[in-house]
């Protein structure tokens, strides 16, 4: 059975509302600290084993957490009220 098929089974692709509820409920989330951007094709990823990027296969990536200088271990700045 192809992915296709099995998505047809799980909701019916013509329904926009399913389709958005699938999405909203199966959308997978990244740690800033361990998503990576693909140059080659721009897709966002998870590092992991071999770093290689699932849609396209390019091993060039940008660490978008060290890029944007931000960690795990930081934490959020306080915000003042007046």
């Amino acid at each position: 059975m192809t992915p296709s098929q099995m998505f047809k089974k799980l909701i019916d692709p013509a329904d926009p509302v399913q389709v958005d509820e699938l999405y909203q409920r199966f959308r997978p989330t990244i740690p800033m600290d361990r998503a990576l951007l693909c140059l080659d094709c721009e897709s966002i990823f998870e590092a992991e084993g071999t770093q290689k990027c699932p849609s396209c296969g390019s091993t060039i990536a940008w660490a978008i957490g060290r890029a944007l200088n931000r960690s795990q271990t930081e934490t959020a700045p306080s915000r003042q009220t007046h």
